[in-house]
């Protein structure tokens, strides 16, 4: 929020008006007025100023409005104090008896406050005290206070141009002169710190009154010629008027005095002035600034405010010659520049009791503030932690999900998941890393049962009634076991020798192994079971009976003169094989529509095996019909590949013998 700051430069000719308006981050001078006091008025400035106060004190007394003011320089006794330490509360403490010795005046006689000015080369602290008597001090509190206004900051009038060295000069020593009309105002600033401060009892007034003097005029008549007409002598131009003699005359103890003060100042520091900065309603005269050239013999320019960059103030050219203290004085409290002046007068029993009493009217307000804030902040702890929880609901829920999935076992702790995986795995978890068998491996079990089944090796180029019987297609895995979406590989069948034909289980073990023909263990001849224990129960089939048999009636290998069972019926060949060794295999089969006991068989073969587990068989129904098979079905039979770790090592013991 913007704040409002008025400067108020209560002159003996003048009350000059300056308002800044100051933010968070930026500030700007917005409005410059000046009042000019009668001259009946002047000797009693405060009280003069009243009426024009009064008028402006609705303006500069607004909600929110700060006014800096500050005592005259000759009312004010000043000095330069060092002491050993930097600590405010120290200094404080022991500059009133510090003072005490050095002015005619008692501690408890006197208001006091000073301005730091830096560390010496010796390491003391450097300050510039100030003090001035208490009923002084009163009877200027009255005057503002009889007009409405309450400044917030009362200062020094002399030391108010160290607020403008960061906007004019910025580096260098430099001496602002405030030539007023009663008396002047010497500021010498060295590097930004205050190095002289004194107030000269000399002005515009002297020229004014030397004028009624040597002229027999009235003074009102003397100081409107002054104003109109009055000069300094200058060399450039040419022969000197009367009245520019006079005026020189007049100025002439002023030139002196600020001479003096820069040579003092030269022979302490060991520095001299670089120049002058010029300002007041006495450098108003024409050629003021040359003459002063020509008197102190070094550079001399007037303050220009028109060129601040904060200027918002399309008149100030015309009256600059006044502003630079009511400026000052405002930019004080604007903190606008890195060295400011913090020398106030209204401390201890003259503080500011606006302060107080704002704070005051505030503080019903600032309570309400505080329980708002107390109950947004409740509101937005209580909304902050339902969102974290639901956020950790949302984490539990994806922890329960991977270790589902990963570990086999739903786990809610964080810590616990990451322990169990940072453990090293079991040699049953290294094992389930690694598929139970290959793909090749599988296709080579299922084509021996199926071979087995029809008793004769099928190569990729044994005839059959059509022609050559084509190898099954088969899908297998690429990519780590998954298998191969869309881009079938076609395996042949691993040839037998033919003379291999299927021979009876041994009972107790279901499958059986199988056995190669010897001359001790000739083929069986047809009639004898094929598969299966040989009459026993439990077999896997103790024949194929013909096509189109009855229920009951005697199959063709039983009966003396019926006709052999034509081997292309009781055939079973494979069409595709999709193998997934991680997930489901699943071979798509041909036979013959009769071939109902072989289709059976086929599944229980593979269900046999140990590493094929939930074998299941279904019947797809279609009628194959070509040149090579006529009255042939589909069918498929699906199971997974799970061996146990014994069984694996045996299965890959198995392979790698082949």
């Amino acid at each position: 929020m913007a704040q409002t700051i008025i400067g108020l430069d209560i002159g003996s000719f003048s009350v000059k008006v300056s308002t800044v308006t100051a933010s968070f981050r930026s500030f700007s001078w917005d409005g410059y007025r000046e009042y000019e006091i009668p001259h009946a008025g002047r000797a009693r400035p405060e009280r003069a100023a009243a009426q024009v106060l009064a008028d402006l004190g609705k303006e500069v007394t607004g909600p929110g409005a700060a006014v800096v003011c500050a005592l005259p320089g000759d009312r004010v006794m000043t000095r330069f104090i060092q002491l050993p330490f930097s600590d405010p509360k120290r200094i404080d403490s022991v500059l009133g008896f510090e003072l005490e010795g050095q002015i005619p005046l008692g501690v408890e006689d006197i208001n006091y406050s000073y301005q730091p000015v830096g560390e010496t080369d010796d390491g003391q602290t450097e300050i510039f005290a100030a003090a001035v008597k208490h009923d002084v001090m009163e009877r200027y509190l009255e005057g503002l206070e009889d007009a409405g206004i309450d400044p917030r900051v009362l200062t020094l009038d002399t030391i108010s141009y160290l607020n403008l060295y960061d906007h004019l000069v910025g580096e260098g020593t430099v001496a602002f002169v405030d030539i007023g009309h009663r008396t002047t105002k010497l500021c010498i600033v060295e590097e930004g710190r205050l190095r002289l401060a004194r107030s000269i009892g000399r002005g515009g007034q002297a020229v004014t009154q030397a004028i009624a003097e040597k002229l027999d005029l009235e003074f009102d008549e003397a100081e409107q010629l002054k104003h109109e007409d009055g000069e300094l002598p200058w060399s450039a131009a040419g022969q000197s008027s009367s009245l520019a003699d006079i005026a020189a005359e007049a100025m002439h103890p002023l030139v002196v005095a600020i001479s003096q003060s820069c040579q003092a100042y030269s022979r302490q520091s060991g520095r001299k002035v670089q120049g002058i900065r010029v300002t007041g309603g006495g450098s108003r005269i024409a050629n003021c600034v040359p003459w002063l050239i020509e008197q102190l013999r070094m550079p001399v320019q007037s303050v220009s405010l028109g060129s601040l960059d904060f200027n918002k103030v399309s008149h100030v050219e015309g009256s600059a010659s006044g502003a630079a203290k009511s400026l000052g004085l405002a930019l004080l409290q604007a903190g606008a520049s890195k060295h400011v002046t913090t020398l106030n007068f209204r401390r201890g029993e003259y503080a500011y009791e606006g302060d107080f009493k704002f704070l005051q009217d505030k503080l019903t307000y600032l309570g309400g503030l505080a329980a708002a804030l107390l109950v947004v902040g409740a509101v937005y702890g209580f909304v902050k932690n339902n969102s974290l929880q639901r956020v950790l609901d949302t984490q539990y829920e994806t922890l329960g999900e991977f270790t589902k999935d990963k570990l086999g076992k739903t786990e809610r702790s964080f810590g616990k998941t990451l322990k169990k995986l940072n453990r090293p795995p079991s040699a049953g978890e290294q094992a389930e890393l690694f598929p139970p068998m290959t793909a090749i491996a599988v296709l080579d079990k299922i084509t021996a049962i199926q071979q087995g089944l029809n008793g004769t090796a099928i190569g990729a180029h044994a005839p059959g009634p059509g022609g050559p019987i084509p190898p099954p297609t088969v899908r297998a895995p690429t990519n780590n076991g998954r298998t191969l979406q869309g881009n079938p590989i076609r395996a042949r069948p691993m040839a037998l020798d033919p003379a291999i034909r299927p021979i009876p289980a041994i009972p107790g073990r279901r499958g059986g192994p199988r056995a190669r023909p010897s001359a001790s263990n000739p083929k069986p001849a047809v009639g004898k079971p094929r598969f299966g224990a040989p009459g026993g129960k439990g077999t896997d089939e103790t024949r194929l009976k013909r096509p189109g048999a009855a229920k009951g009636e005697p199959d063709a290998a039983g009966d003396a003169g019926a006709k052999p069972v034509d081997d292309q019926l009781s055939k079973i060949e494979l069409s595709v094989v999709n193998i997934d060794v991680f997930s489901d295999v699943k071979v798509t089969a041909e036979t013959h529509e009769s071939n109902v006991t072989g289709k059976e068989i086929f599944r229980k073969r593979i269900e046999a095996e140990p590493c094929f587990v939930q074998v299941k068989r279904r019947d797809i129904g279609e009628v194959v019909s070509t040149g090579r098979h006529a009255d042939w079905v589909r069918f498929e039979v699906t199971f997974k590949v799970k061996c146990p770790i014994e069984g694996a090592a045996t299965a890959a013991g198995e392979e790698g013998g082949r």
